[in-house]
């Protein structure tokens, strides 16, 4: 019953908000932005040269004909569930950065739930109605990205989603900077003698996704070869073999391939820890 309440209450904010008339703005320490009918301006902070759009429960960048731009993404709405997400073109594809969930009333206070962030903490928010006032609930983490606000005055009509997602904007753009800036990271393999490796050895879920059979010292997808950790990088364990991200929970393990040189005879043998460079 309060899931169907809480279901009901979605619903309802999404029937005045799914619509883009309306003027309001949405305000921090650092930034302004302003909602006119659908048009989203910064009017202080570091997007002031920027133009967005709310139409049809999603947000996303224009240029100057009015089209679309992909660079930077854009969020999304889902009317069904209350899910917000953030979504980045990534090798082709597209790659969802986070999972946000509304719930509760917005006549009284609305919680805005992380499920999953890609890179970062997971940061959930909530939205009351008294005060007009969208915050983060654990200050320790929201902290942790220096210049970058946690309190937010939500102002007239702008709409509830909208504002969600700009809030989260510029933190998820510096996420996204900083996952990238790791990933992009020169690694070299260890490659000591393991004579026997008791190690639990994983992938974090990211590497896991672009392939379970992944190779941990290449790029290659067919890798079947048990991996190895030497004395010395067996305390690295609870951290991804390939990229150095803390595992999460992630139980994949981590292979070499055998149609490359990475586990192939006595290669295999080695250490297969990527240390960054």
């Amino acid at each position: 019953k309060k899931k169907n309440t809480e279901l009901k209450h979605i619903h309802s904010l999404t029937v005045r908000h799914n619509m883009s008339a309306g003027k309001g703005a949405i305000s921090s320490e650092r930034e302004d932005w302003v909602y006119d009918n659908g048009v989203i301006t910064c009017t202080r902070g570091n997007w002031t040269s920027r133009r967005f759009r709310w139409q049809e429960n999603r947000l996303e960048e224009l240029d100057a004909s009015g089209d679309a731009l992909k660079a930077i993404g854009y969020g999304a709405y889902n009317s069904s569930d209350g899910e917000l997400t953030w979504v980045f073109p990534e090798a082709g594809s597209e790659l969802v950065f986070y999972y946000l969930y509304l719930s509760g009333d917005e006549q009284t206070a609305l919680e805005v739930q992380c499920a999953n962030c890609m890179w970062g903490p997971k940061l959930d928010w909530r939205y009351t109605r008294a005060t007009r006032l969208l915050e983060a609930r654990e200050r320790a983490l929201a902290d942790e990205l220096e210049g970058h606000d946690s309190s937010w005055e939500v102002k007239g009509d702008i709409p509830l989603p909208a504002a969600c997602l700009l809030a989260m904007f510029t933190r998820v753009q510096t996420l996204r900077q900083l996952r990238n800036k790791h990933l992009n990271r020169s690694f070299t393999r260890c490659n000591k003698f393991v004579l026997a490796s008791r190690a639990n050895i994983r992938l974090c879920a990211e590497c896991a996704g672009r392939s379970p059979s992944l190779c941990v010292c290449c790029d290659r997808t067919d890798a079947s070869v048990p991996a190895r950790f030497c004395k010395a990088c067996t305390v690295r364990q609870n951290f991804c073999a390939k990229c150095s991200q803390p595992l999460k929970g992630s139980q994949v393990p981590a292979l070499l391939c055998n149609g490359g040189v990475c586990g192939l005879a006595r290669a295999g043998e080695h250490c297969c820890r990527m240390i960054p460079s």
